[in-house]
């Protein structure tokens, strides 16, 4: 059985782990705006590029004793694209029919995922 693991905890699967990685990027306080401001400015190819250089998630463990460690998104076998669309499912789930932001959505969303308020959450390294 595959673990999927962020912020030391664990997820059923990949995509479950994806979303909780988009919400709680959405919930950092490295941004200035709202969420909806956000999402009407930047492309989930940009928040999935942002998301992982932030955390470095593409990055080896900065342990020198682990330098043969995965980065997250090897360990966990995602790639760019797939955190896109978990971006994308993030900005679906905030938005109305009409493309209007459902902050509710988020905030329930942001709150259940247990974030932090700054760098990665759960500690110094996404795993």
């Amino acid at each position: 059985m595959t673990k999927y693991e962020f912020a030391s905890r664990l997820y059923r699967d990949k995509r479950e782990m994806l979303d909780a990685i988009a919400v709680q990027w959405m919930s950092t306080d490295v941004w200035t705006e709202e969420p909806r401001e956000i999402l009407s400015w930047l492309t989930d190819d940009l928040l999935a590029s942002e998301c992982i250089d932030g955390w470095g998630l593409s990055l080896q463990s900065p342990n020198a004793a682990d330098e043969d460690y995965p980065s997250h998104m090897d360990e966990n076998s995602y790639s760019a694209a797939d955190l896109a669309l978990a971006f994308a499912r993030l900005r679906a789930t905030m938005c109305d029919r009409r493309g209007h932001p459902h902050l509710t959505a988020f905030h329930s969303q942001s709150s259940s995922s247990n974030s932090t308020a700054t760098g990665t959450p759960g500690g110094s390294t996404a795993r």
